[in-house]
């Protein structure tokens, strides 16, 4: 305990140090692996010292999630349109769940309207609103946008964890049934992709609708 009857800080620790290293233990380890104990060892402090700086778990998880999306293109990117934006921002989210796989869950299971991800929200409603789509219309069109990715994405790494953990398996047999094996591509590039547009052109529709109905002024 210091003067102050507080705990003492490490100065090489901070809440950013502390979500790196819960990503690399979690890119290394899987998620299981993201605990307090495990953290603190991984840092080589003690776990009491580890709570001098986050208090809960969960406090760990969104510094995770808000260094998993930082990683994405989310940057302005003056005269490009709405739907050129999407198609860089889900190419870009859809690389950086491929470099870190297994953490991709807690992105996918963290609150939608609390940081990091409102924040990861907003720039992608400021990359709309320049694009062309207003704030009610983006609301709309999230819901569908972030199904989408999410439920992709997470079949998608998914299948990459798993295919990993077969891989690193001592002994592994391969596998002899021909429709495993193409039902294990069919989260490809290519079905991304037009999946992808289907939303875009689902948005676009729907948007043109919007603008059709609306009363004149």
């Amino acid at each position: 305990m210091s003067r102050a009857g507080r705990p003492r800080i490490h100065v090489h620790l901070s809440r950013e140090a502390i979500a790196r290293a819960g990503l690399v233990l979690v890119d290394r380890d899987g998620l299981d692996a993201l605990t307090l104990r495990n953290l603190a060892r991984e840092l080589g402090v003690g776990t009491t010292t580890l709570y001098g700086h986050v208090r809960t778990r969960d406090e760990i998880v969104a510094g995770v999630v808000g260094l998993f999306l930082d990683e994405v293109d989310a940057s302005p990117d003056p005269g490009e349109g709405w739907d050129d934006g999407l198609r860089r921002v889900g190419r870009s989210l859809r690389a950086v769940a491929h470099r870190h796989p297994a953490a991709f869950p807690l992105v996918a299971m963290a609150p939608v309207d609390e940081p990091p991800v409102v924040d990861y929200a907003r720039r992608m409603a400021e990359l709309s609103r320049d694009g062309g789509i207003s704030s009610e219309r983006f609301i709309e069109s999230w819901e569908v946008i972030d199904a989408f990715l999410t439920g992709f994405l997470l079949m998608e790494t998914a299948a990459l964890v798993r295919a990993e953990r077969q891989a690193s398996a001592v002994g592994a047999a391969a596998d002899s049934d021909e429709f495993r094996r193409d039902m294990g591509t069919v989260h490809s590039d290519e079905a991304f992709a037009a999946a992808l547009e289907i939303v875009i052109a689902g948005i676009r529709a729907t948007q043109v609708s919007s603008d059709q109905t609306r009363p004149s002024e």
